[in-house]
């Protein structure tokens, strides 16, 4: 208390002091901020040690610099004769002034160096860390006539996360026979020392693929390299069928999907044909920030979104035909009319295709959920009383029904791996989807068969340990169906 007391006076005494000689508190201080500034220029006296050295003085790995500016063009797409800018030259003369500038040639090597340090990285991931491998395929011919194939590998690391590399792309030689190609496939499984690590293929549905990826399938048998020798190696692209399919359906309303295009190039052509797209919308009442889409004929999606966002704007098209004399693309109203139900007929295919694009970790059990949906509602427009959609579905059905036949036993076994679903809900969809109830009993009995063989398989393989079930001490299959029903 004293203290406190003692300060108190002194801090009142001083403030005194102040007031009365104002000079000397200004002394004061300034004797105190030159004390500071001694200080503080001792300290950085002390730490220059720790300071970074200048510029000039640092040490430069050449080896990582060119890395580094190798990954810079490879990544943002830069040209080579990037590193021959005067600009970058000039920048590197000023960071790095040892450093001897780099052309074209040197740049060239150093991709290629990178490359192959790339590609030892993945090998040894590929060796190490990963049980087995998913591939996919595409193949396509440039305007040369070039017949173009890429490999793409699909796995899970340790922390189940999905990836996939691009392990090759290449030029098929000619004659690009069946033979070509499973050459090609096989020498790149034996370079990337995959070959017997090959869990599946997947490929665009069309009858030249199928041809060559029996024989890939018959070689590997031979080595013993696939998994219940090869009975879910050979799947089709879901989203190649979903193309076929929706590309199929839209010729029903090929000249309607002309007329709406030509719209749209007719309202976002001009400033003219805004303002009066524009008016004629404020007319109706229908708001212009949706706005209208244009299409890549190539891409249905796009094409679907043309025709969406067409239909919200069907009333002002409408009148702006009434409008604008010029305007001369308008569907008639029996088109609109088919637009609309062709567009709700795809809505379940472009949910799909969203989904199978956009997420970034296993889908395989989502897939026997959306194709059932999509079965089932074909099933549904067939038996309605709309001869026009009655027709479409039972056209897109024939299709369909080759990808589920060829497709819904791994997609069923993805599904009984959900806890959400299980065998139980396989067994439903297949009572569901068949009109005779033996068909169904056979489809699920096929499914339940080929997933006990490959349980054992993978048991024969992994030492799985605890307690045995049978007599001969291995465990047994029956366990593991109680979680799976």
């Amino acid at each position: 208390m004293e203290n406190k007391c003692d300060l108190e006076m002194n801090d009142s005494e001083s403030a005194q002091n102040s007031k009365n000689n104002p000079s000397a508190e200004v002394s004061k201080r300034r004797k105190i901020w030159d004390e500071f500034l001694e200080q503080d220029d001792e300290f950085l006296e002390q730490d220059d040690e720790f300071l970074e050295p200048p510029l000039e003085e640092r040490k430069i790995d050449p080896e990582l610099l060119h890395d580094e500016i190798t990954r810079l063009v490879l990544r943002n797409g830069l040209p080579l004769r990037f590193v021959e800018y005067d600009e970058f030259r000039d920048l590197m003369s000023y960071l790095c002034p040892g450093f001897d500038h780099i052309d074209i040639n040197t740049l060239m090597k150093d991709v290629q160096k990178l490359y192959d340090k790339e590609c030892e990285k993945i090998k040894d991931l590929l060796k190490s860390s990963v049980e087995r491998v998913s591939l996919s395929t595409e193949l396509w011919t440039s305007i040369t006539c070039e017949v173009y194939m890429s490999f793409t590998a699909h796995y899970i690391d340790k922390d189940w996360v999905l990836h996939k590399k691009l392990l090759g792309f290449c030029i098929v030689p000619a004659p690009h026979t069946n033979e070509d190609i499973c050459d090609c496939i096989t020498k790149m499984l034996v370079d990337w020392g995959i070959e017997n690590k090959l869990f599946s293929i997947t490929v665009d549905s069309a009858e030249s693929n199928d041809l060559f990826v029996e024989l890939l399938k018959n070689n590997l048998n031979l080595k013993n390299a696939l998994l219940c020798n090869g009975e879910l190696f050979h799947n089709h692209s879901c989203a190649h069928i979903l193309n076929l399919i929706v590309q199929d359906t839209l010729k029903w309303i090929d000249n309607s999907i002309q007329l709406i295009r030509e719209s749209v190039k007719y309202v976002e052509g001009s400033e003219g044909g805004k303002s009066r797209f524009f008016e004629s919308c404020k007319q109706m009442g229908i708001p212009t920030d949706t706005g209208l889409h244009r299409d890549v004929s190539t891409r249905w999606i796009s094409t679907y979104h043309m025709l969406e966002s067409a239909l919200f704007y069907q009333r002002a098209f409408l009148n702006l035909q009434l409008m604008d004399s010029n305007y001369k693309d308008c569907p008639s109203t029996e088109e609109w009319l088919k637009i609309e139900k062709i567009v709700k007929c795809l809505k379940p295919f472009n949910d799909v295709a969203t989904m199978l694009s956009c997420l970034k970790y296993p889908t395989s059990n989502l897939n026997f959920l959306y194709a059932w949906m999509i079965h089932k509602y074909l099933l549904d427009e067939i038996s309605s009383e709309d001869c026009f959609m009655k027709k479409v579905a039972e056209d897109m059905k024939k299709k369909y029904d080759k990808y589920w036949s060829d497709n819904n036993l791994i997609l069923a076994i993805a599904m009984v791996f959900d806890p959400r679903y299980k065998f139980s809900f396989v067994k439903w969809v297949f009572s569901e989807l068949s009109v005779n109830g033996s068909k169904a009993h056979e489809m699920f009995s096929h499914v339940k068969s080929n997933l006990s063989r490959f349980f054992q398989e993978y048991e024969n393989m992994v030492d799985v340990g605890g307690p045995s079930n049978n007599d001969d001490g291995a465990v047994g299959v029956e366990p593991y169906w109680a979680v799976m029903v």
